[in-house]
């Protein structure tokens, strides 16, 4: 059996797999009844080790409920999953998709609404998931007119990392509160192509998910916007041209070899393997980072807030 009507989503920011489907599983079903559940997730490490989990946890639970994982790149699965909901094509039952889509998603009908398959839950099901402990924050976010239509995997927001031995090496100090203004003057300090170092890892490939998603947070912090209060672009405004021109000029002196073609994915790879000074990116990567078996750099990464420019 597959599910045709209306996806389920898993934030990218992100869904709690295994409880939802746990919900769509009754104990009423046949034993001779086979549920197949198609999942299409972006290609990062947490929604690796969420099929693991389905794998090895849920799988063994629920024999009867075989889960097909679809895995792509993020530009990828953004275009193939909104193709997919909007043309009511049904490929896909769950989804990875984010904070951004969701009520938009729902307000379209293109998503489920999830109270029924978490009120459907057992007892103690309920009392393991703890629905009530989602962050509130996080929540509002997946939420449409008081009704969740996704549940966080995970949930991010942005930080800079950086190399504390590139740092001590050059005998600088990352305050705990940088500025752009200061990040800019350590990675022109830091740059060294010869040495193989760049001076800030940036996402620098187009797309709503990749550069668009750090870039979106310098806009914020210099006081810019894409719209004003009557709807009006303010894309042209000085405090957008002044983010958008330091992001650009950041990547074109200071960031990674090819960095049109970097997402976070690149990105992530070279910090990991110690050629990034400094990067602006997701706090997700924080255990990535911190990975000995695959993380040179593991132990050696220093974390602050996310720089700012204009504050009041």
């Amino acid at each position: 059996m597959k599910s045709a009507a209306r996806a389920i989503a898993i934030m990218t920011s992100i869904a709690l797999l295994l409880a939802v489907l746990a919900a769509c599983n009754p104990s009423s079903q046949s034993s001779s009844s086979t549920t197949t559940l198609t999942v299409a997730t972006v290609n990062n490490s947490q929604m690796v080790q969420m099929e693991q989990l389905t794998k090895q946890v849920f799988q063994k639970d629920h024999p009867n409920i075989k889960v097909n994982f679809v895995t792509l790149p993020e530009n990828d699965l953004r275009s193939k999953v909104t193709q997919d909901v909007a043309t009511n094509a049904g490929k896909f039952d769950i989804a990875t998709i984010g904070s951004y889509e969701t009520p938009i998603w729902a307000h379209n009908g293109w998503l489920q609404d999830l109270s029924p398959y978490l009120n459907k839950m057992s007892a103690t099901d309920k009392s393991n998931y703890n629905y009530d402990d989602l962050l509130k924050p996080v929540m509002s976010t997946l939420s449409f007119q008081g009704h969740p239509y996704s549940l966080p995997f995970y949930g991010e927001s942005s930080f800079l990392m950086y190399n504390k031995q590139i740092f001590a090496q050059h005998h600088l100090t990352m305050p705990l509160h940088p500025t752009w203004d200061q990040v800019a003057q350590f990675a022109q300090q830091l740059n060294d192509p010869a040495g193989g170092v760049t001076g800030i890892l940036l996402r620098g490939q187009s797309g709503w998910g990749m550069n668009m998603a750090p870039l979106d947070t310098m806009i914020n912090t210099f006081g810019g916007r894409w719209f004003n209060s009557n709807w009006q672009p303010q894309l042209n405004t000085p405090a957008v041209q002044k983010a958008v021109t330091l992001y650009a000029t950041l990547l074109q002196k200071y960031g990674e070899p090819g960095a049109s073609t970097s997402g976070w994915q690149e990105c992530v790879n070279l910090m990991t393997q110690g050629k990034g000074a400094m990067f602006y990116d997701a706090t997700s990567f924080g255990g990535v980072l911190e990975t000995p078996a695959t993380s040179k750099v593991a132990g050696n990464v220093g974390y602050v807030y996310a720089p700012t420019a204009v504050t009041q």
